[in-house]
């Protein structure tokens, strides 16, 4: 069957890529998950719609990620020529291995983002499952004490249950408390070289990260700061809504063209996590059931990046 035409209308929230977003300023944060939990991601939102057991995790471990866009624009007219945005975002980034091409890719499965722009962006054009919500990040590395996504959730599944916006994450430095590891070296001129640092940490008994030899195996993605990426995008179905109406597998890379600069951050965080039942983010990533989840690694880098088309395996 062909392919129609996409009809542009008026208030379109929907620009055409490639988009290019200039200098983003990334904070991460790495912490200990089920990896049971994490497979469990894997088969719900890959594995099952496709019907093979294809897409493992890649190690014990989920990255929280809190980014500054101070720009983002489309490249290709005539939406090049109608403006740009900023954007703020804070999202789980999950590594996982695809068994068949012997590739690893990044997923994720919760992220907000604080404008409507890229949220129906991100949703129909690669099926980033983006919520919307209110972005907290520093203003500056030099003060990175605080970051959180405030956004409407359910707290109790109920008849009588309102939603309401909340705190759903919530990143924290912890007074007068330091990292565990040490920095080898804190001069880097390049990507390559920040990343070997922060794998030559990750690989310096920190448990969490058990499949370090197994990241280091991508490391060409790595270095050259080339983020590919995997995605269920699909939408329901109006006759009969149990069903999708379309779904496919979608992959997609991002890939860095300048590095500004990058830190190991040396002071102590702490992650807390809301319960709620519509974001049972604790359960679905495997990680504490409650209380506060303190960071094992944690970095902030800048860079300049382009994410353009990708490929999808059509389902349904």
């Amino acid at each position: 069957m062909s392919k129609a035409l996409f009809v542009d209308r008026g208030g379109e929230l929907v620009f055409v890529p490639p988009f290019i977003a200039d200098n983003v300023q990334q904070y991460s944060f790495l912490i200990d998950a089920d990896i049971n939990a994490l497979q469990g991601i894997c088969d719900k939102y890959l594995n099952g719609p496709l019907g093979e057991n294809r897409f493992a995790p890649g190690g014990s471990f989920m990255m929280l990620s809190c980014c500054a866009l101070p720009s983002l624009r489309c490249t290709t007219p005539p939406y090049s020529n109608m403006g740009w945005f900023a954007e703020q975002e804070i999202a789980f980034w999950m590594l996982i291995i695809d068994k068949v091409s012997k590739r690893m890719f990044w997923m994720l499965p919760y992220i907000w983002v604080d404008n409507d722009y890229a949220f129906a962006m991100g949703r129909e054009l690669y099926g980033f499952p983006k919520g919307i919500g209110t972005v907290t990040l520093p203003t500056s590395p030099d003060s990175p004490d605080l970051f959180a996504i405030d956004t409407l959730v359910l707290k109790k599944f109920s008849p009588d249950t309102k939603g309401e916006v909340v705190r759903l994450v919530e990143v924290k430095k912890v007074p007068g408390q330091s990292a565990t590891h040490t920095i080898i070296d804190d001069t880097w001129n390049s990507i390559e070289d920040f990343f070997k640092e922060i794998i030559t940490i990750a690989d310096d008994g920190l448990s969490f990260l058990g499949n370090a030899k197994l990241i280091a195996d991508s490391l060409e993605d790595l270095f050259q700061m080339q983020i590919p990426m995997v995605f269920l995008k699909e939408f329901r179905d109006v006759t009969d809504p149990s069903q999708a109406s379309f779904q496919a597998i979608v992959e997609t890379q991002a890939k860095s063209n300048k590095f500004h600069g990058g830190k190991i951050l040396m002071d102590a965080y702490d992650i807390n996590i809301e319960l709620c039942d519509s974001h049972p983010i604790r359960a679905d990533l495997g990680l504490a059931p409650s209380g506060p989840i303190r960071s094992k690694l944690s970095f902030w880098v800048s860079y300049d990046f382009e994410i353009g088309i990708g490929t999808q395996t059509v389902i349904s």
